[in-house]
């Protein structure tokens, strides 16, 4: 499944409980580094990649305006180990003793409720794309195939 954000966003969803392979890889593609997390890993969950791409125009005009690819950096962040579940439950607490908004608020669960219910109508219809509809702010998606 694709989906299409109104701010040129672009998020590819593959779900599957017939492969063989457990995965739970996420990676994010942006303009200057690509970032992985990929929770099935025990201790480096997020990699942060400098791609080692050079669009500088060259000297020679033979090479003007051609890409260089090389290996770029990676960066490994140590990150805090938690379980997500007591996270939540310690913010939702928190959030009471405070008075501020949960960060898992209705309005998210909302959002997600939304794209779950435009994939369910894609799929109905054949895999037709689908206006995921809803106020999404800049996360309004339009689901295609």
């Amino acid at each position: 499944m694709i989906l299409r954000f109104t701010d040129g966003r672009i998020a590819h969803i593959h779900v599957s409980w017939l492969t063989p392979a457990k995965t739970r890889l996420m990676q994010m593609i942006c303009s200057k580094r690509v970032v992985l997390y990929d929770d099935m890993q025990p201790l480096q969950k997020v990699q942060v990649y400098e791609p080692g791409v050079d669009n500088r125009v060259s000297a020679s005009e033979k090479e003007s305006g051609t890409l260089g690819f090389a290996p770029g950096g990676i960066w490994l962040p140590a990150l805090k180990s938690y379980e997500p579940l007591r996270a939540e439950c310690e913010d939702f607490i928190s959030s009471i003793q405070s008075g501020r908004p949960p960060f898992s608020d209705g309005v998210r669960a909302l959002e997600v409720v939304r794209v779950l219910e435009a994939a369910s109508h894609r799929l109905r219809e054949g895999g037709q794309s689908v206006y995921a509809g809803g106020e999404f702010d800049a996360r309004q998606a339009e689901l295609t195939k």
